[in-house]
């Protein structure tokens, strides 16, 4: 673990779109993780990484919409823990139960009992 820098950052309404976010970069940290919207604009959510940390992008764009639940996650494998990190963004005029759909098809993918994740959410 760092002292001083945190070792995952996650960002929600970036307004960045898939070639721009390609060109993002932030000194000491890699993009572990992306979701940009397709059709609407602004929006968005991503994960940063230290680059000290090894991980794993996981694949959850079956379980995006946009405005209602707009999702990335990476999976950290520790020597003893293994941990996902999620992060969510939901626009105000998103609908709520896309929006639980969403993060309840998202914990039935990833949950294992020697898993612990962590939720970032934006709403």
């Amino acid at each position: 673990m760092l002292p001083t820098l945190p070792q995952v950052v996650c960002l929600t309404e970036h307004h960045l779109k898939d070639q721009e976010i390609a060109h993002f970069s932030m000194d000491y940290y890699t993009l572990g993780a992306k979701f940009c919207r397709k059709n609407l604009k602004q929006g968005g959510t991503c994960i940063l990484v230290h680059e000290s940390l090894d991980f794993n992008n996981t694949d959850l764009q079956k379980s995006c919409i946009e405005q209602d639940t707009e999702t990335c996650a990476i999976k950290i494998d520790l020597l003893t823990t293994h941990i996902y990190v999620i992060s969510i963004y939901r626009s105000p005029t998103g609908n709520f139960a896309n929006f639980i759909k969403g993060i309840d098809a998202i914990l039935n993918q990833l949950y294992k009992p020697n898993i612990e994740i962590i939720i970032c959410v934006s709403i």
